[in-house]
C-alpha cells in the first residue's frame, strides 16, 4: 500500500519548488493530494519551522483592496539532535 504525504510535506514541497503558498493555494494543493484540505496553514508553517526551516511571511494588497498573507522559504538551517 502507498504511503500518502501528509500536509507537511506538501507545504514543504510547495516552498522548496518556490510555489506560491497562501492560504487558498495550500488547500487547494493539500485536498488534491492527502485528500483533505488544510486550513489551518499556519500549524504546517509551525511544523517545518520546527523541522529548521526559516519562512518569511508578506502580507500583499490586490489592487480590489483584499489583503491576504503568503510564505517564501528564507533558508534551511539543520537543528540538532
Amino acid at each position: 500500500m502507498k504511503k500518502r504525504k501528509t500536509q507537511i510535506e506538501v507545504i514543504e514541497s510547495m516552498l522548496l519548488n518556490n510555489q506560491l503558498v497562501t492560504g487558498s493555494t495550500a488547500y487547494n494543493q493539500t485536498k488534491k493530494i492527502t485528500g483533505i484540505g488544510s486550513l489551518n496553514l499556519h500549524k504546517q508553517i509551525a511544523g517545518l519551522k520546527e523541522k529548521g526551516y526559516k519562512i518569511k511571511d508578506y502580507w500583499v494588497t490586490t489592487p480590489e483592496g483584499n489583503r491576504y498573507k503568503y510564505f517564501e522559504l528564507a533558508s534551511f538551517k539543520k537543528g540538532k539532535k
